[in-house]
């Protein structure tokens, strides 16, 4: 072995040669000693050398408990029982241990960028409830998974993530205990704050994951914002994921008419995904249109107004039918009313209203007004 140590060349012989640089670097010396007499390298007769590399299906993970969460050193617990299976799943799932406390300056320090705009006081709250937990799971070997080098010398990696239902499991397992430790019932992924991403693929991620991830950030927030501030209906919005940091403002933009929307639209106190909202946003630019009202006024006027004097609650009756989709039954059910009150109510809909509820158009047109007129009501 050919050693450049303080630019002088050393030679060293022996029986037997060990390459211990690590799974990637290894491979790496031994690829780059190929030659005419050795064409896949050293050690290589085989073509194993960089093959079946594996690491560790790990996830890091952020629960909110009910109560604060005091503890200084947290990362002195783990748990192997799921390596051994469960009741419906006999074979190993992994380890669940616990990583260092969350500290709010870690949150805008690691990710300046994401949580640039949350007040510190949020951040330190969401801290002193934070549990922090760390999955790992076993992949399994393939000689498709390897390490390779280019024509530089450079170190390329081909890896497809396998062996995931133990690691969906073991996620899915701990959330299932979230309540019973009294926990709030989501988690959030603590790569989305952690310099380091987690995995080969970090910096690829999956645009749904993603936005799944953020809601549960917003909800946990919210949650907690709920908890502090009892009595009082704590909405928020959230908007679509976003970079770079120069669409900042369109983000919070879409966040401020989510929750403006949601507050309409669904009540408040309500979490509202600005990518949820479809003709809801469409209608919310066209709020101050005097035809939109005009349309709602021709549409839904003579129900209103029979409302308003009879004490009916035909309107009501009429959204509950489309937010079953037409099926009777349901909105029966959703209405607490007998099937033939609910007849009964339909057919002085169309008698009141002068409408068919068998006209395509017509049902279009009474479900956008529904829409708008909740638009248009006072917030």
């Amino acid at each position: 072995v050919l050693v450049d140590r303080g630019g002088k060349t050393e030679s060293f012989r022996a029986s037997l040669v060990v390459v211990s640089a690590g799974a990637a670097n290894s491979a790496r010396l031994l690829l780059m000693s190929a030659n005419d007499k050795h064409p896949n390298g050293l050690a290589n007769g085989s073509d194993q050398v960089g093959r079946n590399y594996m690491y560790h299906n790990s996830q890091a993970v952020l629960a909110i408990s009910k109560e604060p969460n005091p503890t200084k050193y947290q990362k002195t617990l783990g748990l192997n029982d799921f390596y051994f299976g469960m009741k419906d799943f006999e074979f190993p799932m992994g380890n669940i241990q616990m990583v260092g406390k969350s500290q709010g300056p870690m949150y805008k320090g690691e990710k300046p960028i994401e949580a640039g705009l949350a007040p510190m006081f949020t951040l330190d709250f969401i801290a002193k409830h934070a549990v922090d937990f760390w999955l790992s799971t076993e992949d399994l070997p393939s000689p498709h998974n390897r390490v390779m080098i280019n024509r530089e010398g450079q170190i390329t990696l081909s890896y497809t993530p396998n062996n995931q239902e133990p690691k969906n499991r073991l996620y899915a397992k701990l959330k299932s205990m979230l309540n019973h430790l009294d926990m709030h019932e989501h988690l959030i992924p603590r790569n989305l704050y952690m310099k380091n991403e987690i995995g080969i693929g970090g910096v690829a991620h999956d645009p749904g994951e993603l936005d799944r991830s953020l809601r549960s950030i917003a909800k946990a927030i919210a949650d907690l914002a709920a908890t502090r501030l009892a009595g009082t209906a704590t909405g928020a919005g959230v908007s679509r994921p976003h970079t770079p940091l120069g669409t900042l403002p369109e983000a919070i933009r879409e966040a401020r008419e989510a929750w403006r929307i949601g507050r309409r639209v669904n009540g408040p106190g309500t979490l509202t995904a600005y990518g949820d909202l479809r003709i809801d946003r469409v209608l919310y630019a066209l709020r101050d249109a005097p035809e939109l009202r005009q349309f709602c006024d021709q549409s839904l006027g003579t129900l209103v107004e029979y409302d308003r004097r009879s004490g009916q609650n035909l309107v009501a009756t009429l959204e509950a039918f489309f937010a079953c989709h037409g099926n009777l039954s349901q909105a029966a059910i959703r209405l607490q009313l007998h099937r033939n009150s609910l007849l009964y109510r339909i057919s002085r809909i169309e008698e009141v209203g002068g409408i068919d509820l068998e006209d395509p158009d017509t049902r279009l047109a009474l479900q956008v007004a529904l829409k708008a007129r909740r638009l248009l009501a006072p917030s």
